[in-house]
């Protein structure tokens, strides 16, 4: 909805250089809170690479990732990370 795309909007500004801010924005700010605040988390760790999300939001993942898909389960999100970093570039 054209108000959660305000939020987002916000949520992205504010964090241009703060992930913390710009995720915590989108989500103090009502409306669809869970969706607003990935889609500024996603939009952001691009934006200012992994190496800038603080701490305290990747430490808890460990690294782990549920799949349930058989072939792909015991991967880890960084893998997958890299999986997708790595196709996102072949040459067409």
């Amino acid at each position: 909805t054209i108000p959660n795309a305000c939020l987002v909007a916000l949520g992205l500004l504010v964090g241009a250089e703060d992930f913390s801010a710009g995720v915590g924005t989108a989500v103090s700010c009502g409306w669809d809170t869970d969706c607003n605040g990935a889609t500024v988390g996603s939009i952001l760790g691009v934006m200012l690479g992994a190496e800038n999300i603080p701490a305290h939001w990747n430490n808890p993942l460990h690294d782990e990732i549920e799949i349930y898909i058989p072939e792909q389960n015991g991967r880890t999100i960084s893998d997958l990370a890299q999986q997708i970093y790595k196709l996102a570039h072949q040459e067409k």
